[in-house]
């Protein structure tokens, strides 16, 4: 980075710089500004589960044609990739919902008891 300066226009401070032959002007954000963003969105990405759920029932299928098959490699194989992508979709909605709502379960579920 060869040269940094930063201004202030209104309450906004923005950094200006440029590395490698590109100019870059970055706007600061402060941890208030972080704090007030954050929010709850419950689990992200609805719609992978599904996709997921389809793939492991495809997989469980081919794992089951390939046994009567007599094809055991390809059964072995199948029936690994059902078993860790049902794994992965029971696993989803733990992974993808955030820290804020896993508190606010835990804490719900303290009050009701």
């Amino acid at each position: 980075m060869r040269s940094r300066s930063s201004s202030r226009s209104g309450a906004n401070v923005y950094l200006t710089g440029q590395m490698m032959s590109a100019r870059f002007r970055v706007r600061s954000v402060t941890a208030s500004e972080l704090a007030r963003r954050r929010g709850s969105y419950g689990v992200g990405a609805p719609y992978v589960p599904l996709f997921m759920g389809t793939g492991t029932a495809l997989a469980l299928v081919i794992a089951i044609a390939g046994a009567f098959a007599g094809t055991a490699g390809l059964a072995v194989a199948a029936g690994y990739f059902a078993f860790f992508m049902l794994l992965s979709v029971a696993d989803h909605p733990q992974a993808s919902s955030s820290a804020a709502d896993r508190r606010r379960r835990r804490s719900f579920a303290r009050a009701s008891t």
